[in-house]
């Protein structure tokens, strides 16, 4: 019984890392559009899905070790809303006023590796409850 539980917790945990990175994703998106007074494009569902998957993957490692802990995710979901929101206001702040320099590669560089970043801060911090 015990460990059937611990599996639909689990699966539980999996379903919302999912919803997690959608949603990130898809209000990316949303604010993006919203701010530019432009047409929602989720046309590029490559792209979107590539970005959830990404955005998901912390939330995935805690899902996947079945923690419960409240701290890992907050923070995972903290640091992650940061950069995610860091990289958004340069976007849209780019769209709004362009001046010809393209893509920040560093900052390109950082988003994409991100979400490996929050994934091993937030492995780190929960440490702690496997070894209890």
């Amino acid at each position: 019984m015990a460990e059937a539980h611990r599996r639909s917790l689990r699966v539980a945990l999996i379903v919302l890392a999912i919803v997690i990175g959608a949603a990130v994703s898809i209000g990316e998106r949303l604010i993006f559009a919203a701010a530019l007074s432009r047409d929602i494009d989720l046309s590029e569902i490559g792209v979107v899905t590539t970005n959830a998957v990404l955005t998901a993957f912390p939330f995935l490692y805690l899902a996947l070790r079945s923690s419960t802990r409240l701290l890992p995710w907050l923070l995972g979901l903290t640091l992650t809303l940061a950069a995610n929101g860091w990289w958004l206001a340069k976007g849209i702040a780019y769209q709004r006023a362009p001046d010809g320099s393209g893509v920040d590669m560093f900052g390109a560089l950082l988003m994409l590796l991100s979400p490996f970043i929050v994934t091993a801060i937030v492995a780190v911090l929960d440490r702690p409850a496997a070894r209890r």
